[in-house]
């Protein structure tokens, strides 16, 4: 910047770096002068006549002095800001005298500086304390004093108080500093104790506290109150929100500003006033904390030790302090919340199986010694799909919450229940012992509780559980090994038929290991083709012709050679996988009786069994199309086999099922019949056209007449229905003669012919046929 020169007479001029800096204050000054005249002279006290009658028209303070830095002259508006009616406190002192020594010294090297290198201080940024001890922040201008010569006799200066501007920045500055605190993750406690100390170093002769209001709370807590009394605080920890519940109480009541000028004359303060004003806290204004969707998080206060209302400096203040703490808040509650589904189970709020396997870890960990001991308890909730299924989802999951209410206080406060997922939860026994004798109390008194009955939607049921339980450290020395193994006991209890409980087996575990290396290798057996089809011959009794077959499937494992069936079906049956080797099963049996049909003169009836859970899978008249367009087999040749104790389970969906079948032209037979528990009745319901006596009573024909009535009263019935009747399991002669005498229309067995590979049957149909088959 250039350096010029302002002539305010002929005696002083005032060097500065850029005079435009000076602007209006200056001009003024010059103005002034020459309207005045001011007398020609180099001494200060003839210039105190212009300086009177120059600075007195400025409101802010002026003042000018000598090489040493003491003052030589001021005006009413420094007067005013050292608190005195005239300038003889001040004229002859220093700085140094006047403030402070740390700041006294700040300005008196300053102003050396300034008069030893000519150079102006422009807008300067400083403060300075009030009589009173408050602090004022000044915008001053200094500039060198000259005479004629050029020799510098001194300095004048200007201030602008800039108090407000510089507060309003440094507390931005501050707030900015606890929103990045708030972003950081810092602790609610710490960053409202921050919030409140700024609070209290702007409004001086305050003290805040922040109360917090709970989601469906009906109280306020203590948040923060870094400048109040412990005591205090824990006397007001807990106010209830309402009309009558003090500032605060009142505040969060009402979501609007409640001051309390004076709290010994307050109505709002009659059940607390004693208390506060026993704190030195006189007035308090109460501000509520709303979040930006309009909830009430809780309230500010601002107490004061003396009587009085907030100002408008005090309202802003205290309404951008509100809105800073329900950020903060809302941050908090939210990472609390995250916290909180990290850990536990949202519907039933329960922990989940994170913080239960952290749990068990821990007391595997502690267990240093070897000698704790502790049990896992599995609960599933039997048939649970069923509530969902008929009264919806919601009741479901209501449902859910009465269990994990009632699994919590039926235990000990020391255990620990978890969701696990689903309609399973886990129970950790804690410090009790792993003797099952022990643990039945503790498992009866938990079965006890689930069952107790539920009323909902205006029905009343119960719920009933199957537990599994696995012990430390015998059945597992880490969370994932016992809670795998509990989980397999529970599902043993289910195989028990439900509702009752078992304890895990190693050897019951070792056969399930084995069934699911056998259920892998069914699978892979489908897919590769390892299965074939044997196929036992039927024939009419008085024809001995052989008017059909029954498909049977067989396996043939690469490695372990031929299985039984006996060794396959169960288990595909129990794990849903028979539907899948049951399609197989039609399909193929489908292409090979399509193969008969073509070359055997009268028609040869392939039979298929069909399982329960692949007739009622939904998709069975589809596949037997399918099977059906595939080959070209007449649906008159091909006949189902179903159990008895299959079609009873559901019978109206049976007979619809069974009706689109018979309209088909597809035949079905009731495969062991007697067996069941079907009644006269429902048996006349169904479109059967076959009924298979079982071959438990045409085995033991031989022995008594028990049996043979039974065969006698199955035939007759069969035939009063207009049903063929045919016995399985025909292995004697005798067998053989009996049937012909009781009228049986059919006979299957040994004694007639065992299962056969197709080339067999071949042979058989050109036995019976002569020249049909190539």
């Amino acid at each position: 910047m250039s350096k010029k020169s302002i002539l305010l007479s002929e005696e002083v001029v005032f060097a500065v770096d850029d005079a435009e800096a000076l602007a209006e204050k200056v001009e003024a000054l010059r103005a002034v002068a020459e309207e005045h005249s001011l007398p020609d002279t180099t001494s200060w006290d003839a210039h105190s006549l212009w300086f009177d009658q120059i600075a007195e028209y400025i409101s802010d303070p002026v003042f000018m002095k000598d090489r040493s830095s003491r003052f030589v002259m001021v005006n009413e508006a420094l007067r005013n800001h050292f608190s005195v009616n005239n300038a003889d406190p001040i004229i002859g002192k220093s700085d140094l005298e006047l403030h402070p020594p740390e700041i006294g010294l700040k300005f008196f090297d300053e102003e050396q500086n300034l008069m030893a290198t000519n150079e102006a201080l422009v807008g300067h940024e400083e403060f300075v304390y009030l009589p009173d001890g408050e602090v004022q922040w000044l915008s001053t201008t200094k500039v060198p004093v000259s005479d004629r010569n050029g020799n510098i006799i001194g300095l004048f200066g200007i201030a602008r108080d800039i108090t407000r501007r510089k507060t309003s920045e440094l507390l931005r500055g501050r707030q900015s500093k606890v929103l990045e605190m708030i972003a950081a993750g810092v602790p609610l406690t710490t960053v409202l104790d921050e919030l409140l100390l700024l609070v209290e170093e702007h409004l001086r002769g305050t003290k805040a506290s922040i109360l917090l209001l709970e989601p469906g709370a009906k109280s306020l807590h203590h948040g923060s109150a870094p400048s109040l009394s412990k005591e205090y605080c824990s006397a007001i920890d807990g106010i209830t929100v309402g009309q009558k519940s003090g500032s605060c109480g009142a505040a969060a009541h009402r979501g609007e500003d409640v001051i309390a000028s004076d709290i010994s004359n307050d109505p709002l303060w009659r059940d607390h006033k004693v208390l506060a004003l026993a704190h030195g806290l006189k007035s308090c204004a109460s501000t509520p904390i709303i979040s930006p969707t309009g909830r009430i998080l809780g309230s500010l206060a601002i107490y004061s030790d003396k009587v009085s209302t907030p100002d408008e400096v005090q309202q802003a203040l205290t309404y951008e302090t509100a809105r800073i703490a329900a950020i903060a808040i809302e941050r908090d509650l939210a990472e609390s919340k995250i916290r909180f589904l990290a850990e536990n189970d949202p519907l039933s709020e329960l922990p989940n199986r994170n913080m239960l396997e952290n749990q068990i870890q821990e007391l595997v960990k502690a267990d240093v010694s070897g000698t704790q001991n502790f049990s896992l308890v599995f609960v599933d909730l039997d048939k649970f799909k069923h509530v969902n299924d008929s009264l919806g989802h919601s009741a479901g999951d209501k449902v859910i919450q009465i269990v994990a209410d009632r699994l919590v206080n039926c235990l000990r406060p020391t255990d620990f229940v978890a969701r696990f997922g689903g309609d399973e939860f886990v129970i950790l026994l804690k410090n009790g012992s792993t003797e099952p004798d022990k643990i039945r109390m503790v498992l009866e008194r938990i079965q006890e509780a689930i069952n107790e009955p539920i009323d909902l939607e205006s029905q009343t049921f119960e719920i009933c559980s199957s537990l599994g339980i696995s012990l430390y450290p015998q059945d597992g020395k880490d969370a994932k090994t016992l809670l795998k193994h509990a989980d397999h006991a529970m599902y043993e209890a289910k195989a028990l038929g439900r509702n009752c409980y078992r304890f895990y087996s190693a050897k019951l575990a070792a056969e399930d290991a084995a069934k699911l290396t056998l259920l892998q290798e069914i699978r892979v057996g489908i897919r590769e083709e390892q299965f074939f089809l044997e196929f036992q011959p039927q024939f009419d009794l008085l024809s001995n012709q052989m008017t059909g077959v029954e498909a049977l499937v067989r396996w043939n494992h690469p490695t372990r050679g031929r299985v039984p069936p006996d060794k396959f079906i169960l288990a595909a049956e129990e794990s849903g996988l028979i539907s899948e080797l049951g399609n197989w099963v039609l399909l193929e049996a489908c292409r090979q009786g399509s193969e008969w049909q073509k070359f055997a003169r009268d028609p040869i009836v392939i039979s298929v069994n069909v399982s329960a859970h692949q007739f009622f899978s939904g998709d069975l008249i589809d596949k037997i199309n399918d099977a059906l367009d595939q080959t070209g087999l007449d649906p008159r040749l091909l006949e189902l086999e179903l159990t008895e104790s299959s079609i009873i389970t559901d019978p109206d969906h049976c007979i619809q099922t069974m009706e689109t079948l018979r309209d088909m032209g597809v035949r079905i037979a009731l495969d062991d019949f007697g067996t069941g528990y079907s009644s006269l009745s429902t048996l006349s319901t169904f479109p059967l056209n076959k009924l298979k006596i079982d071959r438990s009573f045409i085995q033991n024909m031989d022995k008594g007449n028990r049996e043979l009535g039974i065969a006698r009263a199955i035939i007759a019935l069969g035939q009063e229905l207009e049903m063929r009747v045919i016995a399985e399991g025909v292995e004697t002669e005798n067998q053989m003669d009996q049937l012909k005498a009781l009228n049986c229309n059919d006979v299957q067995g040994y004694f007639t012919g065992r299962p056969m590979h197709r080339g067999m049957i071949d042979g058989l149909l050109s036995d019976q046929y002569p020249n049909s088959l190539n």
